[in-house]
Order: C-alpha cells, then sequence, then structure tokens
C-alpha cells in the first residue's frame, strides 16, 4: 500500500536526507527524491553512499585540520627565523615559499585574548 497525500490524492514525491560525516554539525547532506519508499536494493545502495561519502567528508576534515596546523608551523617557523626549515616543510604541501626578507603584521580584532592590554 503506498502512502498518499494527507489531501487524498495521489502518492506523494519522497525526499530523504542523509547527515554525513561524524561532526556534530554535518560536514555535507545527501538529498534523495524518489517516487516512493526504496526497495531493499535501492535502501543498501543509499546506505553504501552515505558511508562513503562519510568516510570522504571526514577524511576531508582532516585533511583542512592537519594543512591548518602546519601552516601554524611554518608560520612559527618564519617568525623565529628559520627560513630553510620553513621553506623544507612547507614545500610538499604549499609549495615554494617567498625568498628574501619577509615582513609578517599580526592584527587582533577587539575581541581577541590580551588584545587591548599592552
Amino acid at each position: 500500500m503506498e502512502p498518499e497525500d494527507p489531501a487524498g490524492g495521489p502518492p506523494a514525491d519522497r525526499v530523504e536526507l542523509h547527515s554525513l560525516g561524524t561532526a556534530e554539525v554535518p560536514g555535507a547532506v545527501l538529498t534523495i527524491g524518489t517516487d516512493g519508499p526504496p526497495d531493499p536494493v535501492g535502501r543498501y545502495a543509499v546506505q553504501s553512499a552515505v558511508a562513503v561519502l562519510t568516510l570522504l567528508t571526514e577524511r576531508s576534515r582532516s585533511v583542512r585540520l592537519g594543512e591548518r596546523r602546519l601552516g601554524g608551523a611554518v608560520l612559527r617557523l618564519l617568525l623565529a627565523g628559520e627560513h630553510g626549515h620553513a621553506a623544507a616543510v612547507a614545500s610538499g604541501v604549499f609549495g615554494a615559499l617567498l625568498e628574501g626578507p619577509l615582513r609578517v603584521v599580526a592584527v587582533r580584532g577587539p575581541d581577541a585574548p590580551g588584545a587591548g592590554t599592552g
């Protein structure tokens, strides 16, 4: 028996939302529209897609976090005057660093810890 539209009309289309990722806030959402409930094979295909896409989403998040940490480490090396080490660390991920003297300006917003105290 197919579900009917609340107004008594023909069966309505079906839309499913599946969150992707393991974080509290989903990394993405997979939306699937069908003209009725999926059969067991369709359900298996959807669940397989959700599993694979969740793995890819989490891997992407981990890679972004790693790149952010690596970028921070490269910046600390540059600030410490270790241009050679910074260039060696950064070359595989970020490419070549600029040659020559570097000037770095750090700006804090009014809500940053320690802002306005010095």
